[in-house]
């Protein structure tokens, strides 16, 4: 089987969490500081903070903005239709109501479509860099400085993507990343915030850890410290922090090869009407991808569900970017309409770029995908 994903693991991040298991010290400690230390250098950002996982991540953003910005509890922010639901839970479980908007034929959210939906009660904008692919940041910045609205981007998929020679993460107010055994790079499971705002750190830091002042190795008598503010417990323990930090010196490689994979699934399918790619339409000059994934919209009367299956039996796991728009899950039901959203959700299959893929699987997947267009009527409906 051809997975969709896997974790690549070698002995060196094995003997990194040998060495944490060694030290004794699990929590605070040096792998952590160099792992913020070195992402904040590869992304060029003011502060690099880390998290258990990207949605706390994305939590802490929101609440950061509602603490420093004086903002009401059910404020709206405005964010996309067609993401992870994490992107819209990270608002509402900081008291804040999300408002959705559709994206375009890319995936993206529709910029254009954001200052309809700004009312008296907006205070921020989230987004998503849907695929690895930058989202409209100059028209969103635009709208966001008229308005006086914060920005959280959701970079979760998006690590090496750049808009206008920026690392995405840093042309809004916060950028979050995922750390997520599928990702770019993984910790097993983990986060990161980052900011281009210096002065955020500070808070940012308190709020991660319940509040206190002083860790333990910075008191100067053991158990004495202050806390000066209501936190949580966010943060990123020393285990994850040693194996994102080995992961991190491998990632211009990861990153090279994902979009070694990918150019040779463009070749082969740029002028296959069964498989148009989602994102080929959102590649310009201001943009510098990450490559995730290769998102395809397949024919309307294909059944996409019994593809992916009937996929799976020749030996290719593929999966959906996302099955619904997030406002038509159950735990919203909203009848609201949001077509490009909507026809992603239904019509798409991602296909695996993988750093895990040899090359000799990326030609089976080529193979697999040429052959499998030619469909039983059985695979057709009226969906």
């Amino acid at each position: 089987m051809i997975k969709f994903a896997r974790p690549m693991i070698s002995d060196e991040e094995k003997l990194a969490v040998i060495k944490v298991l060694d030290s004794g010290i699990f929590v605070h400690g040096n792998y952590t500081k160099t792992f913020e230390q070195k992402f904040l250098e590869f992304t060029k950002a003011k502060i690099a903070l880390s998290y258990a996982n990207c949605t706390l991540a994305l939590q802490a953003a929101h609440q950061h903005a509602v603490e420093t910005r004086n903002i009401d509890q059910g404020s709206e922010i405005i964010c996309p239709a067609m993401s992870h639901v994490a992107t819209s839970h990270a608002i509402e479980c900081s008291g804040l109501k999300p408002i959705y908007c559709d994206c375009d034929e890319s995936g993206n959210i529709d910029a254009s479509q954001i200052p309809n939906l700004i009312t008296k009660k907006t205070r921020g904008i989230s987004l998503v860099h849907f695929n690895g692919v930058p989202a409209d940041m100059t028209s969103i910045m635009k709208i966001a400085d008229e308005f006086g609205l914060y920005v959280v981007e959701d970079c979760a998929i998006a690590l090496g993507s750049e808009f206008n020679g920026q690392h995405v993460g840093l042309l809004g107010d916060y950028g979050c990343f995922s750390f997520h055994p599928v990702k770019q790079m993984t910790t097993g499971e983990g986060g990161m915030l980052i900011s281009k705002h210096f002065k955020y750190g500070g808070h940012l830091k308190l709020q991660r850890a319940f509040g206190v002042t002083k860790q333990f190795n910075e008191r100067k008598i053991s158990g004495h410290y202050d806390v000066s503010l209501v936190g949580s417990n966010y943060r990123m323990a020393e285990i994850p922090s040693a194996i994102g930090l080995v992961q991190l010196g491998k990632v211009d490689q990861i990153l090279s090869i994902r979009q070694k994979n990918y150019i040779c699934l463009h070749k082969a399918l740029k002028n296959n009407s069964f498989y148009t790619e989602v994102t080929a339409a959102n590649n310009n000059e201001l943009k510098k991808r990450s490559y995730y994934c290769f998102i395809a919209m397949l024919p309307k009367q294909v059944n996409r569900n019994d593809f992916q299956i009937k996929l799976r039996n020749r030996g290719l796991e593929t999966s959906v970017y996302y099955p619904s728009p997030i406002p038509h899950f159950t735990f919203k039901n909203s009848s609201n309409v949001f077509h490009h959203a909507e026809q992603i959700a239904k019509h798409s299959i991602a296909i695996p770029v993988g750093p895990h893929l040899e090359a000799n699987e990326i030609n089976q997947i080529i193979d697999i995908l040429l052959q499998e267009q030619r469909l039983p009527k059985s695979l057709f409906g009226n969906n």
